[in-house]
């Protein structure tokens, strides 16, 4: 009789003829996977170096971000030695891919705190990497693991989870925190000799089709485009430091399309659409203040705008901006130094807006 390789002929479906044949020659392999949650999730980025984006509900990987995960081992069968651990694959959703190319993940030497972890204070890597490609959004991409997990099963208090960057790529990965998509990372561990594995059982029929439900009422037309809009200003307007311009107040705010996070800065975009994207300020101080706009922590070459020290001058921006559901974008002192701007008692005080224009 010709040999019969189990665990391939039962990994092509053929499952019933496969696990009946394996069971009477006695070798159907002793094998199970076990998913390990994420526990933790964060990235940082260099434009921000002192934030902590912990709650955020995406990951930016891009040439100046990395994100850090931790995972739960808590769901091995007790008892798993690292010699039992034949395959670990970690699988990231890519939520919006900006460039494709290629990420590279890491094993850490040291503790991160989600909601603490900033790029200043960042943890460090230990080397045992993989990689992966990046060609399309709204998929998963996969890291084999293998070697990282069987250390983290060998010695426990190793496990202070990965660093995932950027090869070339820039893209946005779900957080655990998404509640739109919701594919959170997470570790898929194949464990072997824990025991015989019972043959599958079989398939039961399929039951008879529901009567199909009564239609439902019609709902209100809705309009073309949504009245989604926000405008921000400062009351405190000296020695605004180099990182994301902390605007303290809500001018106006229109629908459910921007919401304002105010002790990061950011506004967070919530329907996609065209939004006409506008700041301005008027430098009070003694040194030059240059502002540009951000879009997931990347800055947009175009609106970068400035003006002299001294000049009393009003400067600012303004301009269509295509925005995607999950944008983060911000308004950011890009100058070199902390800028003064006029009192809000004055006409070109601060202000950042957006309005959706289709």
């Amino acid at each position: 009789m010709n040999s019969v390789d189990c665990s391939q002929e039962v990994a092509r479906g053929r499952v019933r003829f496969a696990a009946l044949l394996c069971v009477v020659l006695g070798v159907l392999p002793a094998a199970h996977a076990t998913v390990g949650n994420v526990t933790a999730d964060a990235h940082v980025t260099a434009a921000l170096p002192n934030t902590n984006f912990g709650g955020r509900s995406n990951l930016a990987v891009n040439g100046g971000s990395t994100a850090y995960l931790r995972f739960d081992l808590s769901n091995l069968p007790a008892g798993t030695t690292f010699s039992e651990i034949s395959k670990a694959t970690v699988y990231v959703y890519v939520n919006r891919m900006n460039t494709s190319g290629n990420l590279s993940l890491e094993g850490l030497s040291s503790a991160f705190s989600e909601l603490s972890v900033t790029y200043n204070m960042r943890p460090q890597a230990n080397g045992i990497s993989a990689s992966a490609n990046v060609s399309s959004a709204g998929s998963y991409v996969a890291f084999d693991v293998t070697q990282l997990v069987q250390g983290w099963v060998k010695s426990p208090s190793s496990n202070f989870g990965v660093a995932v960057s950027a090869l070339g790529a820039d893209v946005l990965l779900d957080s655990k925190e998404n509640d739109l998509t919701g594919h959170a990372a997470y570790v898929d561990v194949t464990v072997v000799n824990q025991g015989a594995q019972g043959p599958q059982g079989l398939q039961g029929d399929t039951g008879p089709q529901g009567p199909t439900g009564p239609q439902g009422p019609q709902g209100p037309a809705g309009t073309s485009i949504p009245v989604n809009y926000i405008s921000l200003y400062l009351s405190n307007t000296t020695n605004i430091p180099l990182e994301n311009i902390l605007f303290n107040h809500i001018g106006a705010q229109g629908g459910t399309g921007l919401t304002y996070i105010a002790n990061q800065g950011e506004v967070e975009v919530n329907v996609s659409g065209t939004y006409m994207v506008t700041f301005s300020a008027t430098n009070a101080g003694s040194s030059s203040c240059e502002l540009l706009f951000a879009i997931n922590f990347s800055s947009l070459a175009a609106s970068v705008t400035g003006v002299a020290s001294g000049s009393a001058s009003q400067f600012g921006w303004s301009s269509p901006v295509a925005l995607s559901a999950g944008d983060v974008v911000s308004v950011v002192n890009n100058s070199g130094t902390n800028c003064t701007f006029a009192t809000p008692e004055q006409a070109n005080s601060a202000t950042f807006s957006l309005a959706q224009i289709e």
